[in-house]
């Protein structure tokens, strides 16, 4: 269970990356927003970089396609956050003095939009070589080993099959036929059951560890909020307290047989009496 909860003097690293070359902007002033999420859409990061040089601009602009983005604590969590392809930049000015360059980067990008297959499939074939087969169109590698203790995933195809077209669309239909999702993190397909999770640390999210406002219920699931933590993965595990959860607005077990009119809704009720 994750437990260094140093969660005080925040730390970044922003490095730009191609090939062996790197640019390590870790120094300046950084702001950044990033959307991770277990779904087909690649995950993007807006980065903002203040006061570079016109000369850093540029090169930046011209010699560099990769970004990676490391963000926790000086004597806390610290990791990697995401690491993506640039896709645009962008310079202006925040008021008369400070300048700024700002980074749209992409994770898997290219490999979703551009990732074309044809390629026959053999009778006796398993879902397995499927997934071989589209990663190596995608031009990325890929992680299935939480998908090699799952029955189906073996099972060798009646017949043979013809894989042409967008690869991600056949990575969609063989995943779903798995019961399980699948997503690029990092620069890598990642493929989880839907009923299981990835292995490590659980990370404890309470008031005593960055927790932000309360955890509340919702028809799609819990949803809470909390302090930096790079140790948070797609498909990772998080321990809640039960007693913390702000429950879903439940129906009675007998209501009354009344329509519904706009009065009805909770928010219409009258307030508690002290």
């Amino acid at each position: 269970m994750s437990t260094n909860f140093n969660q005080w003097i925040r730390k970044v690293g922003l490095t730009l990356l191609q090939g062996t070359a790197g640019l390590d902007l870790s120094d300046f002033r950084i702001q950044f927003e990033v959307r991770n999420a277990d779904q087909e859409m690649p995950n993007n990061a807006i980065i903002r970089v203040c006061n570079l040089h016109p000369e850093t601009v540029y090169q930046a602009q011209t010699e560099y396609g990769r970004v990676v983005l490391q963000a926790g604590y000086q004597d806390g969590n610290y990791g990697v956050i995401f690491d993506g392809q640039i896709k645009q930049t962008k310079v202006g000015l925040e008021n008369g003095k400070n300048s700024y360059l700002t980074i749209l980067a992409s994770d898997g990008d290219e490999a979703y939009t551009r990732g074309v297959i044809s390629k026959s499939i053999r009778a006796g074939a398993t879902p397995q070589d499927n997934v071989k087969a589209l990663s190596t169109a995608m031009g990325v590698p890929y992680d299935d080993s939480l998908l090699v203790g799952v029955d189906k995933y073996h099972v060798p195809l009646i017949r043979g099959q013809v894989l042409f077209g967008m690869a991600r669309a056949h990575m969609r239909n063989t995943v779903t036929s798995l019961n399980s999702t699948w997503s690029i993190q990092n620069g890598k397909i990642v493929l989880l059951p839907r009923t299981g999770y990835k292995p490590g640390d659980v990370v404890e999210i309470n008031v005593g560890t960055g927790m932000i406002g309360v955890p509340e219920q919702t028809e799609g699931g819990i949803r809470v909020s909390c302090l930096l933590n790079p140790n948070l993965q797609i498909g990772g595990l998080i321990k809640l307290n039960n007693s913390e959860i702000l429950q879903l607005i439940n129906q009675a077990t007998n209501p009354l047989n009344v329509p519904f009119n706009q009065y009805g809704g909770f928010q219409y009720n009258a307030p508690l009496s002290k």
